[in-house]
């Protein structure tokens, strides 16, 4: 499903493996339902601090000799996530909220849109997740993921809600921005926008 955008952000970025209207997932089952095809974007951790990438093209610092360094002098690669809005389908109040999809979760969603039973072709998806998050397991076993098997249409409600947030589009370019700014590329940035 994103391998158009996972492609991309491994060459834009040099990726690899809040409040009420933003979802964090918690430790343990998390069932969502994902509501937005959404943008990949990147972060790159330095100094126990993270920074969004906003591309090599572009001039992310943190790239070519500023490319941040793991203790044993490997490179260290930003983590990508996707943005996107969701359904926190364990909470009464169901709300779209934006998320951040670790890309491990995604390559797995990947992976079951590959089988007939849990294909799609547009958002919202047709079915839930159930994410398993335990923060003490290794990086790549943190999040594992699991597809619903009841395919069910999302509320006109969240629909009509779902209009009327920003788009995925423009919270990314926001971020990038002032990434942008804060590494003094640009130096105009209205934060309104």
């Amino acid at each position: 499903m994103w391998e158009r955008q996972t492609n991309e952000a491994q060459v834009q970025y040099g990726a690899g493996a809040g409040g009420t209207n933003y979802y964090k997932f918690h430790e343990g089952k998390n069932k969502i339902r994902i509501l937005a095809e959404g943008e990949i974007i990147a972060t790159h951790f330095v100094g126990g601090k993270g920074y969004t990438c906003f591309g090599i093209k572009d001039g992310c610092p943190y790239h070519g000799e500023g490319t941040p360094k793991n203790e044993d002098g490997s490179t260290r690669k930003p983590a990508a996530k996707l943005i996107t809005y969701v359904l926190d389908r364990n909470s009464e109040d169901q709300h779209p909220q934006q998320a951040e999809i670790p890309y491990s979760v995604v390559k797995q969603i990947n992976t079951f849109a590959e089988e007939k039973d849990f294909a799609f072709s547009s958002f919202p998806m047709p079915y839930d997740l159930t994410v398993n998050y335990n923060k003490k397991a290794s990086p790549n076993d943190m999040y594992k993921a699991v597809p619903g098997a009841t395919r069910e249409p999302v509320s006109a409600e969240v629909l009509d809600e779902l209009e009327k947030v920003p788009p995925v589009s423009q919270i990314v370019e926001r971020k990038k921005a002032r990434a942008q700014k804060a590494a003094g590329v640009i130096v105009d940035l209205d934060e309104d926008e």
